[in-house]
């Protein structure tokens, strides 16, 4: 049998909010990408970036009150030095968590940030950071470079006939854009990306989820899951399993091992086996991460750790919705909120 575990985590909301500034009201229950170091976990959120240390559970939001330029983020990066970048539709943010503040911030004309990628194909060379961007009508890819200590923007290569980027990350010396019309790749250093192509050909059916970890590559079409190995041919671990098409997210674990979410059902998937290790409806798991046994997924209302089949539910005690389009008093200091999500009563209740 199931158990779940719930840790509420208070005054997280009232010290954002300013008198009259409806608008400001943010939640972070909504966690759209999770990254973890090991000792913390930064989430991606609706209302601003949340830091949450996994020894202590002290948990943190970060929103315009502490400098941030957008608090309506969608991605989350951790590169090399130790700076996480964020996406969100206001473009390109970068954030110091040793002085908590942000350190860049690049519009541009950026209209949707999708994914990051850390990539260094030359040992001891400087780091780039490409993100997979909607620029000015136009998807493709940013690039941008760390000199002396600073990050620049240096270009964007846009491709038109992409309608729109998932993902994208570093295999090898080469970097993968899961598009719309599948994946594209090449090295960035010998290859302008109008000449990208797919990798393998081969495997014609939808690209559902891509996912990389030092020389192993995990790939999910739509009616099977492939192992990677750098260099390597892919190998199929499932085939026509009905549960495949649900999936949307895969994060690789080590060799032929990997963890994989739908909405309702966290699977864990190897040579001939699709297992699904935790199943809940009311969630809506959105994103997923491994680091070493530890499994974390975000989710519609909060984020958790799986563990075996246990999933350890983390929620904070804050309003389902942000930025409420109506707002009223009721009596004895309550307060009701609600927008086209749904509806939230201090204390707090909320119904969607």
């Amino acid at each position: 049998m199931r158990r779940l575990f719930i840790t509420l985590l208070f005054g997280l909301l009232l010290a954002q909010v300013r008198v009259g500034e409806m608008r400001s009201i943010t939640s972070t229950l909504d966690v759209r990408d999770l990254i973890t170091t090991r000792q913390d976990l930064f989430l991606a959120t609706a209302g601003g970036l949340a830091k949450y240390n996994i020894n202590s559970g002290d948990y943190k939001i970060y929103t315009k009150d502490q400098g941030m330029g957008d608090t309506d983020i969608n991605i989350v990066h951790l590169d090399s030095k130790g700076f996480v970048w964020i996406g969100s539709k206001m473009g390109v943010q970068v954030w110091d968590p040793d002085q908590e503040m942000i350190i860049d911030w690049f519009q541009l004309d950026i209209e949707a940030v999708t994914g990051f990628s850390t990539y260094n194909a030359i040992p001891d060379d400087k780091d780039m950071i490409y993100a997979a961007v909607k620029n000015d009508g136009v998807w493709g890819i940013m690039e941008f470079i760390y000199s002396n200590d600073k990050v620049y923007y240096r270009d964007f290569y846009g491709r038109d006939d992409i309608s729109y980027i998932k993902n994208i990350i570093t295999f090898g010396d080469h970097l993968f854009i899961h598009t719309n019309e599948g994946i594209i790749s090449g090295n960035p250093h010998k290859d302008h990306p109008l000449n990208w192509t797919n990798p393998y050909p081969n495997l014609d059916q939808d690209i559902l989820a891509i996912d990389a970890k030092e020389d192993m590559l995990a790939l999910i079409t739509s009616n099977s899951i492939y192992s990677i190995k750098l260099g390597q041919t892919p190998v199929a671990l499932v085939r026509e399993d009905v549960n495949i098409l649900s999936i949307h997210s895969v994060s690789v674990r080590g060799e032929q091992d990997f963890i994989a979410i739908s909405d309702s059902v966290i699977y864990e998937v190897g040579t001939d086996k699709l297992a699904g290790k935790y199943i809940d409806n009311s969630f809506q798991f959105k994103t997923i991460a491994t680091d070493l046994s530890l499994t974390w997924v975000g989710t519609r209302i909060g984020f958790g750790q799986l563990d075996g089949i246990i999933f350890e539910h983390i929620v904070g005690n804050e309003p389902f919705i942000n930025a409420p389009q109506t707002i009223q008093y009721l009596e004895n200091n309550r307060w009701i909120m609600a927008n086209d999500v749904g509806i939230s009563m201090s204390g707090w209740s909320n119904v969607s």
